[in-house]
């Protein structure tokens, strides 16, 4: 299995831009986060609740 994101990741820290991997990975992590709250709430609005 193939990960850009991995791929990305060691790519910047391999390069010495470890503030840009380290910038990468939180904004990856919160955009996740926020598509899935974002769900969340579609899900309890179409639900009713």
């Amino acid at each position: 299995m193939y990960s850009t994101f991995s791929d990305e990741i060691l790519r910047l820290a391999r390069t010495g831009a470890r503030f840009h991997a380290l910038v990468n990975i939180t904004a990856s992590v919160a955009a996740g986060v926020g598509a899935f709250m974002c769900g969340l709430m579609l899900a309890h609005s179409l639900a009713g609740r």
